[in-house]
């Protein structure tokens, strides 16, 4: 049962009153704090190490170069490639660094002094022409360090082992047709959470190979578009791919089914995703020269990046600071941003006289009380499908997703007995705000809002899947946001019943 409790009122004297004035605040501001110039021309490319100190990018110059990411100085530049770098990556203990090229093959350098490891070459496919596809798109390290495998144009899933001298490179399953004929590139590639299966993106596929067998395990299909890229998602479960219309695509991965869909650039456009360390936030590119930050919550943009004079190719954060993103450009840069420490100035009220502070302070009880002993009895006649219920008596503490007052714990209690005594039924919460403030800030704030109510249902012992969310803020208001009383109206939670 949920711990119900009384709250104890104590109204103290009252000198100066403060608040946090969230007026006129944007919801994330990012500068770019350090530009980094070492390429001669577009930059395709660019990666943290799994430490967060160095980054690697890779440009159309055919050069890697490594950067100290706390002094924004060259470390390295890596060379030998004869045409574009078309991906970075460092190996789980950031120790090594590898990068693939358009010329079809991989090198791999130590970091920490620059010396070459060695270079891999892909199996190419050759066409009743003679022409020849041997690019390779991407490249990643076993998770024990001592294979890499990377694959591109030619169709070939490549394994190379790294750990010994003169080794070559050698396809261990094809993603071209039965019959051996060109089907398409393979675009890119990740290791599993697991470190079991490779996951490559080729078409409009998805497919997961197994390391122990080399067979194909999974198969993940999108039908709108060729998908250019895969990485793992924000959530435990989940990988994320990218295509060339627009579209990022979040997938189950254990399920083998799509989850969620969101358009980040324009039609017959594609742009990378990057996912903060604690899953809530998404960075892309390529809305012409500006990258954007998206809240995931609610699938909201939530800040932009503006800077670069030429599209930006790749977007990263880091993997360790939520506040912390590099871009890659056309432009020939790489940039460092940050969130901006934002000042919030308190607004100071000036005291009530003397002779009315006793009967404010009574209002004030009285208004709070209110909000307590608010209760929403939950009609069973209301629950049909389709149907929205409004939950006044779920109240939260002045600009914050914490609940407040005991009426909002009887609300919780009687929707979790409700939910039990309909195991089938679905909701969906919907969060909602008045206009005070900035609308990506209320964005927010609705999404914190109904996941704080989700979190209470589901430790009441509601299933997650039976809950859906979706924040509104403050676009979908039911009285003019023109007085206080008004405005209170519009801060609410909604249940829609999806099922029963």
């Amino acid at each position: 049962m949920i711990f119900l409790h009384k709250l104890a009122l104590q109204l103290l004297p009252v000198v100066v009153l403060f608040f946090i004035g969230i007026l006129g605040l944007s919801a994330q501001e990012f500068e770019d704090y350090k530009i980094l110039k070492g390429h001669i021309g577009g930059v395709q490319t660019v990666r943290f190490s799994p430490d967060g100190k160095y980054l690697g990018s890779g440009g159309l110059d055919n050069q890697v170069v490594i950067w100290d990411v706390e002094t924004g100085e060259i470390k390295h530049k890596l060379t030998g490639f004869r045409q574009n770098v078309h991906e970075v990556t460092f190996s789980p203990d950031g120790s090594l660094v590898a990068a693939a090229s358009g010329d079809g093959t991989v090198r791999i350098w130590q970091v920490a002094n620059g010396s070459l490891v060695g270079s891999y070459v892909s199996e190419p496919f050759v066409f009743a022409d003679g022409s020849i596809f041997n690019s390779v798109s991407f490249v990643v390290f076993s998770a024990d360090q001592k294979f890499v495998y990377f694959a591109g144009d030619s169709g070939q899933i490549m394994k190379a082992r790294i750990d010994r001298k003169d080794q070559r490179a050698k396809s261990i399953c094809s993603m071209n047709q039965p019959d051996g004929s060109y089907y398409a590139t393979v675009t890119g590639g990740t290791l599993s959470r697991d470190g079991k299966a490779l996951i490559v993106s080729v078409g409009n596929y998805v497919r997961a190979i197994d390391l122990r067998s080399e067979r194909i395990i999974k198969t993940f299909t999108y039908n709108a578009a060729d998908i250019n890229d895969v990485v793992l998602g924000p959530g435990k479960n989940h990988i994320t791919s990218w295509s060339y219309d627009g579209i990022i695509m979040i997938w189950d991965y254990e399920k083998e089914k799509d989850l969620r869909k969101i358009r980040v650039t324009s039609e017959k456009n594609y742009s990378a995703a990057t996912f903060s360390p604690d899953g809530k936030q998404m960075a892309t590119g390529a809305y012409g020269n500006q990258a954007r930050i998206w809240d995931l919550a609610t699938g909201q943009n939530i800040a932009k990046l503006n800077g670069h004079s030429k599209i930006v190719r790749v977007c990263r954060f880091s993997p360790i600071d939520n506040k912390i993103i590099a871009t890659a450009s056309y432009d020939g840069t790489v940039r460092l941003w940050r969130e901006k420490e934002v000042k919030q100035q308190p607004i100071v009220i000036n005291p009530p006289k003397e002779d009315k502070q006793q009967n404010n302070t009574n209002e004030a009880l009285r208004e709070e009380q209110s909000h307590i002993d608010t209760e929403d009895s939950i009609d069973e006649t209301e629950l049909t499908v389709g149907n929205t219920i409004t939950m006044h008596a779920i109240q939260f503490k002045q600009g914050k997703p914490e609940l407040f007052g005991e009426g909002s714990f009887k609300a919780l209690e009687q929707l979790s007995r409700t939910m039990k005594k309909y195991p089938n039924m679905r909701i969906r919460l919907e969060g909602h705000t008045d206009n005070v403030g900035t609308q990506s800030l209320n964005m927010k704030l609705a999404a914190e809002r109904i996941q704080a109510v989700k979190d209470v249902l589901i430790r009441e012992g509601i299933a997650e899947k039976r809950i859906e969310m979706r924040a509104f803020g403050p676009t979908r208001p039911i009285a003019p946001n023109d007085s206080e009383e008004n405005r209170k109206r519009n801060r609410r939670v909604e249940i829609v019943i999806l099922s029963k």
